[in-house]
Parts: C-alpha cells; sequence; structure tokens
C-alpha cells in the first residue's frame, strides 16, 4: 500500500513536470499559473512562520496571565548571574506568592483564583522597569528579576511598596471585593552568588516574611 501511494506521488510529479515543460514561457496561461502558484508559496510560508511564531511564545509564556513562565525565569536568571560575574554589578531577585490563595479557591471558586493571579500579575508588570523580568512560576508563586540594582537601590523597601499595592487593590468579583496580599522576600546579588544560593535566599526571606504577616 504505501509503495503504492509512492508511485501514484511520483506519477503526480511528473504529470506536473511534463505540464510544466509544455507551456511557452511567453504564454499568458503560463505566466499566470506560475504567478498563482508563487502567491501559493508565499502564503504558505507565512502561515509556517506565524505558526512558529506562535509556537515559540507559548513555550516562553504562562498561558493565565501572558507573563514569561518558569523556563524563561531559570534562563534569565542564569543570564543575569553571568553578567554581573563579568562586569562586577549588583542585581536583585524577588519572590512573590499570594497569602491564603487557598481560601479564594475555596471561598469564591477556581475561577476568582484566576482571576486574583492576573491582577497580581498586572500590578508586578506594570510597577517594574522594563529591564526587569516578571515570571509567574506556577500556583500562586511569581519571580522578579531587577536587573543592574546600584548600591541606591533598596530592594527590600520596593518589596514592601509593592505588598502594599497589592494590599489596597482589591479584586473585583462577582460583586465581591476580595482583599489580596502577598509576601515577598528579596536576595541581592553580585559576582560571588550561585544560582542556588540567589534562590535559596529570596525563598528563605519570602517564608520568613509570609510567617511575619501570619502572626
Amino acid at each position: 500500500m504505501f509503495k503504492s501511494r509512492q508511485k501514484d506521488r511520483k506519477r503526480k510529479m511528473l504529470t506536473s513536470l511534463n505540464d510544466f515543460r509544455n507551456f511557452d514561457e511567453q504564454d499568458p496561461a503560463f505566466v499566470q499559473m506560475l504567478m498563482s502558484q508563487v502567491m501559493e508559496l508565499e502564503v504558505k510560508v507565512r502561515d509556517q512562520q506565524s505558526l512558529i511564531e506562535t509556537l515559540e511564545k507559548d513555550a516562553m509564556t504562562d498561558a493565565l496571565t501572558n507573563l514569561s513562565n518558569r523556563r524563561v525565569f531559570e534562563e534569565e536568571l542564569k543570564k543575569s548571574l553571568a553578567f554581573v560575574r563579568r562586569y562586577k554589578r549588583r542585581s536583585a531577585l524577588m519572590f512573590v506568592d499570594i497569602d491564603a490563595f487557598k481560601s479564594i479557591n475555596d471561598q469564591f471558586g477556581h475561577l476568582a483564583g484566576d482571576h486574583a493571579l492576573k491582577l497580581i500579575a498586572d500590578i508586578l508588570k506594570q510597577n517594574t522597569r522594563p529591564t526587569d523580568i516578571v515570571a509567574r512560576l506556577g500556583g500562586d508563586e511569581f519571580a522578579i528579576i531587577l536587573n543592574e540594582v546600584d548600591g541606591q537601590y533598596d530592594v527590600a523597601n520596593r518589596a514592601r511598596e509593592l505588598e502594599s499595592l497589592i494590599a489596597r487593590t482589591p479584586l473585583v468579583f462577582d460583586h465581591n471585593s476580595i482583599h489580596l496580599t502577598a509576601s515577598i522576600g528579596t536576595k541581592s546579588f553580585g559576582a560571588g552568588d550561585t544560582y542556588e544560593s540567589v534562590v535559596d535566599g529570596a525563598d528563605h526571606k519570602m517564608y520568613e516574611n509570609k510567617r511575619n504577616h501570619n502572626s
């Protein structure tokens, strides 16, 4: 059956080639046919390019929030570490975790939880610099890579400002006003830091801050 299909394919190709050879290049019908085939190929190439771009974007983007995903975050943090080592600069990492997120899902439903995630994502994106990387790591966890922060940039104070902004921005869902809070942990890093030390440092500070919120 496979060989039969191959023969049919070859027969069609030969027929097309024979038809092509029989045309006179001065014949308007030949020119029209050629132009039509070129246009069809251009459309197919554009469709393929669009599909590739969509797949590439999907591979790097969190579908719900449209932020960078964990894969991009990990790659960007490695790049940031390489940069500070090479140029002896400072950068910082923030881990953001929504407080009591499970209770939002339990009380108002998972759709409300999705809206909460999107609201937090918008707040973080709108209140960071274009050079910063904002990513959703999964669940209710976000991360921000603050590239090139100088000695006068108070990372911990900036984290408290973001926490305050989130607390002042209620989620309005299904006629309910839902109060949101988040715990943010920070870790400044430079040439002497490793990927593990940066991640562990920010994670430790975030959970320490969450315990303080709950006390």
